[in-house]
């Protein structure tokens, strides 16, 4: 469906706006440019004007626009993206930018993928839009109104409203990994705040958290491709998988695990899903025998799988088979002991940031985190209810490595969508249970520490936050405001 037209009350300066942090957030490497939506010029010139022998186009729908500029860029198209062809070719671009675009879109997802097709394989896409989780529309909704106005986060002309996991997961199912590069902040009151503490406890949603995404009023993301997703001959990608969830909140299954697109209604994959039970491995114990197809996956339920994730994860466990032969435990991020304070491996967008480390993927590793994990149905394991809800990643990996199996981290990025912040008791008691299990095995990687000779003492076991799973909000703030502070310096002049 074609995109909504201008409204012709608007004043000039809304179609001729500089983002300035949109600019300031392109590579100085990028020599060739799309800017999609880019009104009379003004950003694709100050684009040029920082980097000599730049080329800059533009793609915008209205005709005048377009037409003032082209008198200053490279070349401009007076298209609809929704319904036109974009002549540019295939790979050939190395950044393309969307400033306020996509939520004028009232269908996004095709107009990402054709941009993504326009890319070089180490090109990405540069997104600004607002933020619907603003509390300025929080508040309005509570007070039972949702007004448009002629500018701002409730303009008429915007059809498509996003928060900041929503947009993560329409850019995953576009085929980019995405990456929260700055943000506009309207910080809301503070006794605004302290009257959403209650609902915050209630929700389990930590506060400062729940404050830092109800300031923000626009977000800028970078975008980079995910990496092609190419198989072994004869591999058959769309063979059913089984999934096992733990499950204790329905809404947040619904609103993540269930809303992917390889699990929605009609799927071919069995999904399983445990309530009431003590532990994980008591849930998957109880779930084996009614398991059906060669793979099982153990995920959490406020985990979201791009689109074409089941596909990917399928062609990664084939490569990962021809590199290290029969596998025992697979997932999506673990952990080694190549280097100092254990080795990250893997890929995948976990709450507010993105966690790519190690090398290339598949690769081996000692322990899986617990995010997702596979194993073949045929596999000789067991799931240990000694260890709760913590540390069965680990448990699983060793039992593996006991049968002489490897354990592998997969090309195959996911949304962990967790409001997980500390590490609570039950945790820590899980590290002595698997320290005491695998006594010989220590010290022991994982995601969210190392589990060392300490963790045999129960009375004496080290307490460690969530040091590479999480940052609080205000620590994530202060990196994206000190983004590109050298940047801003250089391009004052053009923001005169």
């Amino acid at each position: 469906m074609p995109s909504i037209n201008r409204n012709p009350e608007k004043p000039d300066e809304y179609y001729r706006g500089l983002n300035r942090k949109l600019l300031q957030a392109i590579p100085d490497s990028a020599m060739r440019i799309l800017d999609v939506g880019c009104s009379t010029g003004r950003l694709g010139a100050a684009m040029k004007e920082l980097v000599p022998g730049r080329q800059v186009y533009g793609l915008e729908r209205e005709a005048a626009e377009a037409a003032q500029a082209s008198q200053v860029l490279d070349a401009v198209f007076n298209a609809d993206i929704t319904v036109d062809p974009i002549p540019v070719p295939p790979e050939s671009l190395d950044c393309v930018t969307c400033g306020d675009v996509l939520e004028h879109l009232y269908d996004p997802l095709p107009v990402l993928k054709s941009l993504r097709q326009l890319l070089r394989p180490d090109g990405q896409i540069l997104v600004s839009l607002p933020n619907a989780q603003h509390h300025s529309v929080v508040d309005m909704l509570l007070r039972g109104e949702f007004q448009y106005v002629d500018m701002g986060l409730m303009d008429w002309t915007h059809v498509r409203f996003y928060t900041y996991a929503a947009f993560v997961k329409l850019m995953l199912d576009a085929g980019f990994v995405p990456r929260v590069i700055d943000v506009n902040v309207q910080p809301a009151p503070s006794q605004w705040h302290n009257s959403l503490q209650a609902w915050a406890r209630l929700s389990g949603i930590p506060m400062p958290r729940l404050t830092f995404q109800t300031d923000v009023v626009q977000y800028m993301f970078s975008g980079s491709l995910m990496s092609p997703l190419t198989a072994p001959a004869g591999v058959d990608l769309e063979a059913p998988i089984t999934f096992v969830v733990c499950v204790n909140d329905d809404r947040v299954l619904q609103e993540n695990l269930l809303a992917s697109a390889c699990l929605r209604s009609g799927t071919r994959h069995q999904v399983i899903l445990q309530r009431g039970f003590s532990s994980f491995g008591e849930a998957l114990n109880a779930a084996r025998p009614d398991c059906r197809h060669d793979w099982i996956v153990c995920v959490h339920q406020d985990v979201y799988l791009p689109e074409n994730w089941d596909r990917r994860f399928l062609a990664q466990v084939a490569i990962a088979q021809q590199q290290f032969g029969p596998l025992g435990v697979a997932g999506v991020y673990g952990c080694d002991l190549q280097a100092e304070d254990s080795t990250g491996q893997g890929h995948l967008v976990d709450r507010l940031k993105v966690l790519r480390r190690g090398g290339p993927l598949p690769a081996r590793v000692l322990c899986l985190d617990e995010v997702l994990l596979a194993i073949p149905r045929s596999l000789a394991v067991q799931g240990d209810p000694a260890l709760g809800y913590h540390q069965y990643g680990a448990d699983l990996c060793l039992q593996a490595k006991q049968l002489g199996l490897p354990s592998v981290a997969l090309e195959a990025p996911l949304f962990h969508n967790s409001q997980l912040a500390e590490v609570p008791q039950s945790f820590h008691e899980s590290s002595h249970v698997l320290a005491m299990k695998w006594q010989s095995e220590l010290p022991i990687p994982t995601a969210c520490g190392m589990i060392g000779p300490e963790h045999l003492n129960p009375h004496q076991v080290p307490r460690f936050r969530l040091k590479r799973w999480f940052k609080d909000a205000k620590h994530f703030t202060s990196q994206l405001f000190r983004f590109g502070r050298k940047r801003r310096a250089r391009q004052e002049s053009l923001w005169k």
